[in-house]
């Protein structure tokens, strides 16, 4: 693909110089970046295309990061790290479909082709909501969000496809 053949993944890059384009100025000069700089490009030139193409942002996580109580209510923690950015397609049917453009990043795990929040059918046949994790850290810290305390007594899986 044309993104990882003419750029490299480095977090460590510095501001878009004052005037210059965010995009033209990572593919044209830098040619170094991260998810956001990948998806923005990504979603321009997709739609240049023709195919209807979204910048998502959110955040990178899974059964890891969800913990049950003895109660049975789950609470995540998600650091500001895990955040990323990714594209989203629109399939003519299916609806958005999640299509990673970062080099190096982890392919999606699961099917998410529907709208955040929509009832899915798991293995089982059940309609299931699709878990909606939130980050209450500050933009630029390391900091766990505030979430309950877990004393662990269900593992991460045992959230997983339940709604937070």
């Amino acid at each position: 693909m044309f993104l990882t053949g003419n750029a490299v993944y480095d977090l460590d890059v510095s501001n878009t110089p004052e005037g210059e384009d965010f995009v033209e100025y990572f593919l044209f000069e830098r040619k170094r970046g991260y998810c956001a700089h990948f998806a923005s490009s990504a979603v321009l030139m997709l739609r240049y295309l023709g195919i209807p193409a979204r910048y998502v942002t959110g955040y990178a996580a899974g059964p890891e990061n969800l913990k049950s109580n003895a109660d049975g209510i789950c609470s995540a923690v998600i650091l500001n790290r895990q955040a990323h950015a990714w594209v989203e397609i629109y399939l003519d049917g299916i609806g958005w479909v999640p299509v990673e453009m970062t080099p190096g990043a982890a392919p999606f795990p699961h099917d998410n082709t529907g709208e955040p929040g929509e009832e899915e059918v798991n293995q089982n046949g059940d309609a299931q909501k699709e878990p909606l994790l939130s980050d209450g850290a500050a933009q630029g810290s390391d900091e766990a969000a505030d979430v309950p305390e877990s004393d662990g007594a269900l593992s991460g899986e045992a959230c997983w496809g339940r709604s937070l």
